[in-house]
């Protein structure tokens, strides 16, 4: 009983309630609309019997009669009125009566808008309490004094459609909130709260926070990508702990490949299993979206395993090698990647850079992250800059500036950039840096990471010379 009370409550606040608002809101809308457009056509038909009677009006001198009025009324069911340029009525098919105010003259501001506008519509109070309009235009008669033709048009056919769509509108956003009230439930209760629970963790696990569990509950589809998440889970934070200890006393290679094969095999479970449940929740748009979420996040542990297991493998085997080549190698290959999402690369090389000693390799994975992590920061647009220069102090080298034209980095990012499991970036690893900072390391030096003056950041390699 407790269990279910929880599920109903859960399910109002993250599906109901929301939903719930938008349908009301939307309801809401197309209520005023329809009864805003009703008004307007219902003036716009007022305003064509008005144009009408007084095309006919102008014509024929005989219609300003009594009898003539009177027939006019039973063709357009609406009263007819004469006043004089003066404002007061001269002929009309109802008499003046408190319910109509303007029935026995104009008042002077209303007349003095009236011929200034040439048509005027106003709200009035007709016999028996019955809402209505009354319409004025001034008729401009030859060989005659101007007068102002006054229809009093009643609104209760306009008013009774008005209540009518009201009512049935109200009546289909109550039965639309009860039917999306059961459907929530049945959602809620069955997909939605476990699946939430297991894209939460996956979302957590791929963050770096590895202290989370899912339970095992759900459909079968369900329950076998959790028991997959846990066991992934387990086994990935026993390959840290391993992977830490094994940095410290140098033993790190042999640990990563044995864990490698026991965290690869379930975590291609987990992904099949993924997959699958995005086949049986494809005509599901809500719940399908949060199964690509744990497909996704599967390839990004994927991809925090295999760069842990890059961080444990630094061995490096070097040899003379110019950096230019090395820019214009990765630059001319990262253009072609980065043209499709409309940025480029602009290289400004210095010709006399001296040749080094260093693992081309190892270097140009770095000068590709350097590159992807500038990329990352723009928005189309944009131009990445990448310059070599030969430095002269504090020893000499040859120097990288990887420059973009993005938002730049705050101060805790720079701070914290280079810290392992750190990422600004909702798919990284935060360790792309990290492995690129010691792998300059062990060349003896250093890379660097800074606001440009203007805009953008500044990614900044450099490496010795000295001994080659």
């Amino acid at each position: 009983m407790f269990s279910l009370i929880f599920i109903v409550v859960g399910m109002l606040k993250r599906i109901f309630w929301p939903i719930s608002a938008i349908t009301v809101i939307v309801l809401g809308v197309l209520t005023w609309s329809a009864i805003h457009y009703t008004s307007l056509s219902w003036e716009a038909q007022a305003s064509r019997k008005l144009a009408h009677v007084a095309d006919v009006m102008a014509r024929d001198p005989a219609m300003f009669t009594p009898a003539a009025l009177v027939r006019i009324k039973a063709l357009i069911e609406a009263d007819v009125l004469i006043y004089n340029y003066k404002g007061k009525m001269v002929l009309g098919t109802v008499q003046a009566s408190d319910d109509m105010p303007y029935f026995s003259s104009v008042p002077a501001n209303l007349l003095k808008e009236i011929l200034a506008r040439g048509i005027l519509i106003v709200p009035v109070k007709s016999r028996g309490k019955v809402p209505a309009r009354q319409l004025f235009k001034v008729l401009n008669l030859a060989g005659r004094n101007a007068v102002i033709l006054s229809l009093v048009v009643s609104e209760a056919e306009r008013l009774r459609f008005v209540r009518e769509i009201s009512w049935t509108i109200g009546v289909t956003a109550l039965s639309g909130l009860i039917l999306l009230w059961i459907f929530s439930y049945q959602v809620a209760r069955f997909v939605s709260d476990p699946l939430e629970e297991l894209a939460s963790a996956m979302e957590r696990a791929g963050a770096g926070k590895w202290d989370v569990l899912v339970p095992e509950k759900g459909p079968p589809e369900l329950v076998a990508v959790a028991r997959s998440f846990n066991y992934l889970i387990g086994q990935l934070k026993e390959y840290k702990r391993l992977i830490q200890e094994a940095e410290r006393d140098a033993t790190a290679g042999a640990m990563a490949a044995g864990l490698a094969h026991e965290i690869r095999n379930p975590l291609t479970s987990l992904k099949v299993a993924a997959q699958m449940l995005c086949e049986f929740l494809k005509d599901s748009p809500r719940e399908l979206k949060r199964a690509e979420a744990i497909v996704r996040e599967s390839r990004r542990l994927e991809k925090i395993l295999n760069d842990l297991l890059a961080r444990s493998r630094q061995e490096l085997h070097r040899r003379r090698e110019d950096l230019n080549d090395l820019v214009r190698q990765v630059g001319e290959l990262a253009g072609e990647e980065l043209l499709a999402r409309g940025l480029s690369i602009r290289m400004e090389l210095d010709p006399d850079l001296p040749p080094v000693m260093m693992d081309g390799e190892k270097i140009e994975q770095v000068i590709w992250n350097l590159i992807r992590n500038a990329a990352d920061a723009m928005n189309a647009p944009g131009e990445i800059v990448l310059r070599t220069l030969c430095v002269r102090a504090p020893v000499s080298g040859v120097c990288l500036q990887v420059d973009d034209n993005g938002q730049g980095l705050d101060d805790e990012a720079l701070r914290r950039a280079f810290k392992p499991f750190f990422t600004t970036k909702e798919k990284g690893t935060g360790l792309g840096l990290a492995i690129c900072r010691e792998i300059v390391r062990r060349h003896g030096g250093e890379l660097t990471l800074a606001n440009l003056p203007e805009k953008g950041a500044r990614a900044e390699m450099c490496l010795p010379t000295e001994g080659v």
